[in-house]
């Protein structure tokens, strides 16, 4: 399992990563069933989204660290940096370019649903 990571560096460029989620296999209790979780992330609230075709949020930066994980639809985040990124349904972001240049985020084609799960610590 992965995920897209957006942050910014020291010079306030955004720029992206895919990170790879550590799911160890793991025994469920009282049976002999397995499967593979991750360590908890701590999480503060989630608010759900929607986003009609042709939004378009201009250069911002990230209100708080937060992971973005869409349901329906695409949306196109570009980095300062001037890479883009498609994140389609079933897919997930972390955004935290919390501070610098920011990002660009907008949803091209159809409506674009999901969920914003708030990263506390």
């Amino acid at each position: 399992m992965n995920y897209v990571r957006l942050y910014e560096t020291r010079d306030g460029e955004s720029h992206f990563e895919t990170c790879e989620v550590v799911a160890p296999p793991t025994a469920l209790e009282g049976g002999n069933m397995q499967m593979r979780m991750s360590d908890p992330i701590g999480v503060g609230q989630l608010t759900y989204f929607h986003l009609p075709r042709g939004w378009v949020q201009e250069w911002h930066r990230a209100p708080r660290r937060q992971f973005v994980l869409v349901h329906l639809g695409v949306m196109w985040i570009e980095a300062s940096d001037g890479e883009v990124r498609l994140i389609r349904a079933g897919e997930s972001l972390l955004v935290e370019d919390v501070a610098g240049k920011g990002h660009r985020t907008t949803v091209p084609e159809g409506d674009c649903t999901g969920v914003v799960v708030t990263v506390s610590g």
